[in-house]
């Protein structure tokens, strides 16, 4: 799987959610969360903790996320072809 770190433009975001997809195709008993419902809870649950988890890093949480388009792209994507 790519680096998600390494994303920072829209080309590299897609090989991003390629890379995500195969690594789940070639071996899915990596993953904790194998069901769309565990996948999805996961999001929410990152989500609710990011600042902790960038804190954790010694990070900063970036500035500026557009959820707005966050939240297009993934109620998109349970309708997109």
């Amino acid at each position: 799987m790519i680096d998600p770190n390494t994303v920072e433009t829209k080309e590299q975001f897609l090989a991003f959610v390629r890379s995500l997809k195969s690594s789940f195709h070639d071996d899915p008993n990596v993953w904790e969360n194998t069901s769309i419902d565990s996948y999805m809870e996961g999001i929410a649950g990152w989500t609710e903790d990011c600042e902790g988890a960038y804190k954790y890093r010694g990070e900063t949480l970036p500035n500026h996320i557009d959820w707005k388009f966050i939240a297009r792209m993934l109620a998109a994507a349970s309708i997109y072809e």
